[in-house]
């Protein structure tokens, strides 16, 4: 029995399925990472995960930045070549303690590109803040960065007041990595929103650097003695708020919560301005007043008459805050030998404790920017609608008018009992602990739009190519807004239409996870107000409408684009048209489709009532460029005497798919024919160059036309098992260039004997080759069949009747209203 067998995974795992297989190696494989690494598998759009396990590991990619696949392989399998290493390791390697990746001391100065490293790290580190931290490397003369990327960083010292090495290090596990925290921050975590520092370590900074608020103190007069004295450490560092003195001096984030705190002991301590915002001035005069504490208080200094007496007198500084509610909420602080509000700003905020009976703390941060529930609560405190909505909600749930309507919704509902006046209860929105995030994603979408238009992103696809296209077109119904949900690429900005509002809220979406995205997307359409939706490929679209789509098509009009369906090396239709189709039909407007094939296979196979057979609607992509006025077969046939024997074009991915096997075959029985092919591998394994026929040429992916032999072939062949319609037909068909190609999919509506000549799907070499020799014998019928396919391109793929489709599926149903 070979090793495969009991741990191996082939593209058939042997005993465990792909799901098993997938839990099994899931904590080990860093998706982010995976993808920001291997673009082409990010272009693909494929799962990164499954492509690694059918194929990334074969072709020596990593998992994670820890786990290195070629040397675990080499050590640890011999170089078993089927033998996934990262299963291996999961089931057997992590548990023996097998080195993942070559120990850094050997290789560390030849393996780190300090040029690049500086590159990504050089806008996120404080030169001035390095050298002033560490003076050994200001009187050594050395450029700062340089000795953080080098060596700073291996002897704990931070790039910024932002960033803590060491804290980074521990808490996402990079001992083993031997890579600079700060670069790997850049890398993989800026756009995640993890965390840089520890946020609650400020009090251990301060008192590691008590010599030097003693010496700050004493230069402005004030007593020395209270940077170690109890009112500093027991009271005003737990009070204090960095984000209040930067509000209140108008200073920016450069300055460090350190030297936010050296500005309050030396200016706002003196005047009797608060650290924070636990602390109301107002109330507390008041609660003084009503004491008769005030004992010839004249001063404006009421926060220094706190500290003084307050506090002895136990006078709570806020009015949220009561002892009785603490104690009650808290019931093991019942012996705690100090007042209990010291206890809460001290630890009651860390410890999550609730400290109101309708007060609960959130847990959610900002996007990109992970904040604490200690760091959010001052903002929260310092909106008085905030607080004295939660007041009059409390006044009135101790009311005898609550008591009554409990008491009534009893005798209908037995189950319902009299509530506790320390029942948990929330004040909207502040009831959702993710409200926040809501909150900033909100606040960049200023003005409402008509239109809303959602895509995963723009890269270099057909349907990154329909999303440009209609965003014109919507030009004609109001103003529109693009919005990437998925990621960020933005590749052609030349496809869509100048000043077109586009946002990429993938940036904010990303830390989320996806119940939370598909919230937040739901309460953004609904905040837009907009008339129309069009979801073009984005998934979080897809999952949005599968879950709120019944509430969101009462309040406007939902379209999905629907392009055509993958397969699974085993021949499985997999894809949005098979995920997101029938689930989300019943809430749309219309389910829009490029090609009547698809239409039709879902139609069929669904078994549509009449009502959801008019929510379909085809919609011709037209061609990026008009057709021309010259027929590119005439051209070619006019300088084929240039040329020693004719050529063929092919252009696609080399992936079973695209069936480039085929080509490969046709090409050797076919020695007489020049073929150019054009493209790279990106699910599968690429092919070895070094068995290609001598009369078969293979380049990159062409990046335009215009880097194409176009008048210098004599015709394209396209190959695939399953196709929608693809971008590069219609290219080709306005040029007027002779095709054969495989009808599967939507081909058959461009290509069929009058436009070109087709191929089965599943068509034999000899098949093939029989189309190729007729497409090449028949010089007559190669121009009268192009100029036919560009005549069929110019009817049904140009503009006008796009938009004039477009304006049918909006208004259609309105005239028809009216």
């Amino acid at each position: 029995m070979s090793i495969s067998t009991v741990i191996g995974y082939k593209k058939n795992p042997s005993g465990n399925s792909l799901q098993e297989i997938k839990n099994l190696v899931k904590d080990e494989f860093d998706a982010l990472y995976y993808l920001n690494n291997n673009l082409d598998v990010a272009e693909a759009g494929v799962d990164p995960l499954k492509h690694y396990l059918e194929h990334g590991w074969r072709e020596g990619r990593n998992p994670n930045v820890k786990f290195d696949t070629e040397y675990y392989l080499n050590l640890h399998l011999a170089g078993q070549s089927d033998t996934c290493p990262l299963i291996h390791y999961c089931k057997m390697g992590r548990g023996m303690g097998l080195e993942i990746k070559e120990p850094a001391e050997d290789n560390y100065q030849h393996s780190i590109d300090y040029t690049s490293q500086r590159s990504k790290s050089s806008e996120l580190f404080d030169s001035n803040y390095y050298l002033a931290s560490y003076p050994d490397i200001a009187l050594a003369g050395i450029d700062p960065l340089q000795h953080y990327l080098e060596f700073g960083w291996r002897e704990g010292r931070n790039p910024s007041p932002w960033f803590d090495s060491r804290f980074y290090i521990d808490k996402y596990d990079l001992h083993r990595s031997d890579i600079c925290p700060l670069v790997h921050y850049v890398e993989f975590g800026q756009d995640t929103g993890v965390l840089t520092r520890d946020l609650y370590n400020f009090e251990r900074i301060v008192d590691s650097h008590s010599d030097i608020i003693g010496s700050v103190l004493e230069l402005v007069s004030h007593n020395p003695d209270i940077a170690t004295n109890e009112v500093l450490q027991g009271i005003i560092l737990p009070m204090f708020s960095p984000g209040v003195i930067r509000r209140r001096h108008n200073l920016t984030d450069m300055v460090s919560d350190f030297e936010c705190l050296l500005r309050y002991l030396t200016y706002d301590l003196h005047m009797g301005l608060s650290p924070g915002k636990f602390y109301d001035d107002g109330y507390y005069r008041s609660q003084v007043i009503m004491r008769g504490l005030e004992r010839g208080h004249t001063q404006d200094n009421w926060f220094r008459h706190w500290l003084k007496f307050g506090v002895r007198h136990r006078i709570s500084p806020v009015d949220w805050y009561t002892d009785p509610d603490y104690l009650e909420l808290n019931p093991d602080l019942v012996s705690y030998p100090d007042w209990p509000f010291l206890h809460l700003i001290r630890h009651g905020f860390k410890e999550g404790r609730r400290f109101h009976p309708i007060i609960t703390l959130s847990n959610a941060g900002y996007p990109n920017r992970k904040r604490s529930t200690y760091e959010l609560l001052p903002d929260l405190l310092e909106k008085h609608d905030f607080v004295s909505a939660i007041q009059g909600q409390m006044k009135f749930w101790r009311s005898p008018k609550m008591d009554e309507i409990f008491e009534q919704a009893h005798q209908l509902d037995p189950s319902i009992h009299k509530h506790e006046v320390y029942q948990a209860s929330y004040q909207a929105p502040y009831h959702d602990d993710n409200y926040q995030f809501y909150s900033f994603i909100r606040s960049k979408f200023s003005v409402k739009y008509e239109n809303v238009i959602l895509t995963p992103f723009c890269k270099l696809g057909g349907a990154d190519f329909v999303g440009g296209v209609l965003s014109h077109a919507l030009s004609n119904f109001g103003d529109t807004i693009l919005i990437r949900t998925d990621a960020s690429d933005w590749e052609r900005p030349d496809w869509f239409p100048p000043g077109l509002h586009t946002i990429d809220l993938s940036e904010w979406l990303r830390p989320l996870d996806l119940d939370l995205r598909k919230r937040v997307l739901y309460e953004l359409i609904r905040h837009l107000e907009a008339k129309h939706v069009f979801n073009v490929n984005s998934r979080l679209a897809f999952e949005t409408f599968k879950d709120y789509g019944a509430r969101l098509s009462k309040i406007t009009n939902i379209y999905c684009y629907y392009f055509c369906a993958d397969r699974t090396q085993e021949g499985r239709e997999v894809g949005y048209p098979i995920d997101y189709f029938a689930n989300i039909l019943p809430y749309l407007r219309k389910a829009v489709f490029d090609t009547r094939y698809l239409r039709d296979r879902l139609e069929a196979r669904y078994c549509l009532s009449p009502e959801m057979k008019q929510k379909l609607a085809v919609l011709f992509t037209p061609t990026m460029s008009a057709s021309s006025e010259t027929c590119l077969a005439e051209k070619q046939l006019e300088c084929r005497g240039n040329k020693s024997k004719p050529t063929i074009i092919w252009a696609g991915r080399l992936d079973k798919q695209k069936r480039f096997d085929l080509v490969l075959d046709i090409s050797r029985a076919m020695p007489d024919v020049t073929f150019k092919c054009f493209g790279k591998a990106v699910l599968d394994v690429e092919p070895s160059r070094e068995h290609l026929p001598v009369n078969l040429t293979l380049s990159p992916p062409f990046k335009s036309y215009s880097e194409l032999p176009l008048t210098d072939c004599d015709g394209l062949l396209f190959t695939s098992l399953w196709e929608g319609m693809p971008t590069i037909l219609l290219e080709f068909g306005a040029m007027g260039m002779p095709i054969i190609a495989s009808s599967v999919g939507g081909v058959p509506e461009l290509i069929n004997d009058t436009t070109g000549w087709p191929i089965a799907s599943d068509a034999s070499v000899e098949d093939a080759i029989r189309q190729i020799r007729d497409l090449l014998s028949n010089p007559d019928a190669r121009v009268r069949r192009a100029i036919e396919l560009q005549k069929r391109v110019a009817q049904i793929y140009n503009w006008d009747t796009y938009v004039r489709d477009l304006e049918d599926i909006i208004l259609g149903e309105e005239r028809n209203e009216k």
